[in-house]
This record gives C-alpha cells, structure tokens and sequence, in this order.
C-alpha cells in the first residue's frame, strides 16, 4: 500500500492525482484517464511515494479534425449508429457548432449540448446529468449514470427519444 502517487512530465508539470486512501485503486487505465483528464500525455515520470520512479509514455488519444473523421475512423458496423446519432442530433440543433471535446463528437451552442461517443458494447450518449433527470422515465429501459446513457448496438436507436434530449439541452444552453 502506497501513500500517494505523483506524475511529473517532462514538459515540467507535476500533478498529485492520488492520496493515502484512494492510491490503492489506481490502474493503468486510472492513471491514463488521469493523465487524459490533466492533459498530461506523452513522456511522464511516476512516483509512487517519493521513490521508485517509473519513465513511461502515455500514449494520446485519437483526435480527430472533424466528427465526420471520428465517424469514419470507426469500426464499419457502428459507422451506420454513429450516423444515425449524428444525423438525428444535427436536426434537433441545426445552429449547434460541431467539434470534437475529450476525443468525442460533441455539438456546442453557448456551451457543450451533448457528446456521442462508439464504445465497445454500446453508443455512448452524454447530453448532461439535467437531461439525464429530465428524461429518467424514458430512460428506464437503457442502462444510464450522472451523465451517460448507454444505448446497446443490438437494439433501435430511440431517434425520438434523442432529438428530446438534445432539445431540452438547447432550451436549457439559452440565456435566461
């Protein structure tokens, strides 16, 4: 057991990303994350309590120029869902900008609106946590968190249901 783990890049920035009682359950992928979320990618030194140094590369995430590149650089049987997704919330905010935010297609207006994303079992859909607790009875039958829905490849995406949501976020990225 650990006390802390500490990560210095070598562009000099350091970051403490774990204390005494949550280092234990520090993984590879947590760590990855981690540097991800910091913004800390490439050659990076890990310290685990002052001693033992480890140099590793953090390798980056694929970034991509545009969500048409993100959709074709995905596997060819998710590339018809992820332009179903694209295509249903490019309609519910015609004037929402298109970017690509923490390597995911993501449409803005004042703000972020919602992120889609192509994970390994499911479409990974992130229109915020209001949206989540605005929409929860209709939601109830897809597996969701704070933020996330999670619509599995094998059933229809619920377009209807989407185009909703992404609604509700513009209303709600208006100036009061």
């Amino acid at each position: 057991m650990f006390e802390s783990i500490m990560v210095e890049s070598f562009a000099s920035r350091s970051f403490q990303i774990a204390q005494l009682e949550y280092a234990p359950y520090f993984s590879f992928s947590n760590l990855y994350w981690s540097f991800v979320y910091i913004g800390m990618l490439g050659d990076c030194t890990i310290s685990v309590c002052g001693i033992d140094h480890k140099r590793v590369t953090i390798p980056s995430m694929n970034t991509f120029d545009t969500i048409a590149a993100y959709i074709a650089a995905q596997p060819a049987d998710r590339q018809a869902v992820l332009e179903e997704i694209y295509a249903t919330v490019k309609r519910a905010a015609p004037k929402a900008e298109e970017a690509i935010k923490y390597g995911m297609p993501t449409f803005v207006g004042r703000g972020n609106l919602v992120h889609f994303a192509a994970m390994k079992g499911h479409l990974g859909f992130y229109p915020t946590p209001s949206a989540i607790r605005e929409f929860a009875t209709e939601l109830a039958a897809y597996s969701t968190s704070k933020g996330c829905v999670r619509f599995p490849y094998s059933t229809r995406l619920p377009k209807t249901l989407i185009a909703n949501m992404v609604r509700f976020r513009v209303r709600e990225d208006q100036p009061v």
